[in-house]
Order: structure tokens, then sequence, then C-alpha cells
């Protein structure tokens, strides 16, 4: 498996842990546009996909499984800037960056 070494992780997120996720907008030439920050809770996790249910509002976010890119959050509250939400004590934290393309 070509990403083997995203895989593998010392803590892997299970069913039921908490996540509090960012998503950055890059343009094409990779400055950030937009940032998204919001919460979830893995409803499945495969070697396909991690399934991710928002608790507040319900909707189901998809997520590739990449562990490596899971980092185990420190205790605390953390305020979710494009929201106003706090989540209080995320078991993980990760970030995903997505760049947009000219489609040529």
């Amino acid at each position: 498996m070509p990403d083997e070494e995203y895989q593998e992780a010392d803590t892997r997120p299970q069913v039921g842990s908490k996540v509090l996720i960012r998503f950055n907008f890059s343009d094409e030439q990779g400055e950030i546009v937009e940032e998204q920050q919001f919460q979830g809770v893995i409803e499945t996790i495969s070697d396909e996909e991690v399934i991710l249910r928002h608790p507040v509002n319900g909707k189901e976010v998809t997520l590739p499984p990449h562990f490596g890119s899971y980092t185990v959050a420190d205790p605390g509250e953390y305020e979710l800037p494009s929201t106003g939400e706090v989540m209080k004590d995320p078991d993980f934290i990760t970030e995903w960056t997505l760049r947009a393309s000219s489609g040529s």
C-alpha cells in the first residue's frame, strides 16, 4: 500500500472518538483563501474512509484514513472561529488542505 506510512500511528482514532477538524482551502498557488473548523464523532472507520457525524447539526463528513494526520489533542476547550462553537476535550485534532484546480 503506497500510503502505508499514513495508515500507521501510535494512537489511532476509534469509533466514538471526538475529533476537531480543520479544512484549509487554497487557490492554485497554494495561498489559503478560506478556513473551516468543525467537530465530529467517528461513526465508522475502514481502510478506505473515516466517517464522522457532527453532534449538533447531524451532518456526515468523510475523511481519509491517514491516521498519522490525527493528533492526540491536549485536554481543554477549543473555540472554532468559523462557527463560534466551543469543543471541550476532543480526543483528536486533524487538519486538511484542499487545493483548487483549474481542471486542465
